[in-house]
């Protein structure tokens, strides 16, 4: 008899703009490893349902584990099996973040009464900023910037120059601004219209974005790893005898 399961993963983030990217990502992420009959991870005799679920706190005021906690009681209310909580490294690698922020929240968070917390968590660390992650695939950004036919050597020249090193760039937003800004500029009055920004792509490249070339960065694996783990320890507790992660 197929076995049912309904996965609620609590979403943290930075910003309001990392709301409308990554659930996206989350979600595309679980797909491969749940939907896909060529997948390891899938299971003929479960019927997975799930849905990431953004959860909003008033931050003023706490720290980070703080926040973390408020947020763990807020996701067990809301039926929550795990929350993803963001934050940016900024810098070239996570390390700091994870001393100083994740790993004493995580500390913190399993010292709480399970009944009333959400006590499994998953960091979602981008390198220097979420923006990162959308410079994984620069196809796609160059078909928002351009459009399916088009092409444009000075961008062009601009993305192998400047945005080929994964993981490298300081501050990724202003380099997709100044990517932007280089297609605006070379455009005839006839083409111009309303002016792209970097706000309009979130949304985009969180449903578009190829998730074989994220897969190539570190920090998005390290995600992975993290999250089928938490998975596997869900599936083991709710779903016994069934394959693992």
């Amino acid at each position: 008899m197929m076995k049912e399961y309904l996965l609620l993963i609590g979403l943290f983030t930075e910003g309001k703009t990392d709301e409308r990217f990554l659930p996206g990502i989350v979600e595309r992420t679980l797909d491969q490893w749940l939907l896909d009959p060529n997948s390891s991870y899938f299971d003929p005799q479960i019927s997975m349902q799930y849905k990431v679920i953004l959860l909003e706190i008033k931050k003023t005021g706490l720290g980070f584990t703080e926040q973390v906690l408020e947020v763990s009681k807020k996701a067990k209310e809301s039926g929550c099996d795990v929350i993803c909580v963001h934050t940016d490294a900024d810098d070239k690698t996570p390390q700091n973040v994870l001393n100083n922020k994740i790993n004493p929240a995580k500390r913190h968070l399993h010292q709480q009464n399970a009944q009333h917390h959400c006590i499994l968590l998953t960091p979602i660390i981008p390198v220097y900023m979420t923006e990162s992650w959308m410079l994984a695939d620069l196809e796609l950004l160059k078909r928002q910037l351009l459009g399916p036919k088009d092409s444009n050597l000075k961008l062009n020249q601009f993305i192998e120059q400047n945005l080929r090193k994964l993981e490298q760039i300081s501050d990724p937003k202003k380099a997709i601004e100044e990517a932007i800004q280089l297609v605006e500029k070379n455009k005839t009055k006839r083409q111009r219209g309303k002016n792209l920004q970097v706000a309009d792509l979130y949304s985009i490249f969180s449903q578009q974005l190829n998730l074989e070339e994220l897969n190539k960065l570190p920090s998005y694996q390290k995600f992975k790893e993290e999250f089928a783990t938490v998975l596997a320890q869900i599936l083991t507790d709710n779903l016994p005898n069934q394959s693992q992660f």
